[in-house]
């Protein structure tokens, strides 16, 4: 098994999804709004939308005290 992380933007348009560990994690990003059925991965045309949705897991994950892998900090 692998961590999968997912996390959806405030306004409900973008589902950004990380698999994988740290180091070598396979990124995903949706358009919900033109691509309801998650068919295809927008990663590439918006790097910067996804790099925000990164930021934001790895603040949501910090908070929580989660590591990466799902487990809890010490």
């Amino acid at each position: 098994t692998f961590p999968l992380h997912i996390i959806h933007g405030l306004n409900g348009k973008w589902k950004y999804i990380s698999k994988g560990n740290k180091k070598k994690a396979k990124q995903e990003l949706y358009d919900l709004e033109s691509d309801a059925g998650e068919q295809n991965n927008v990663i590439k045309q918006f790097p910067e939308v996804a790099a925000d949705m990164k930021k934001l897991l790895e603040q949501v994950r910090k908070s929580a005290g989660l590591r990466f892998d799902g487990s809890r900090e010490k």
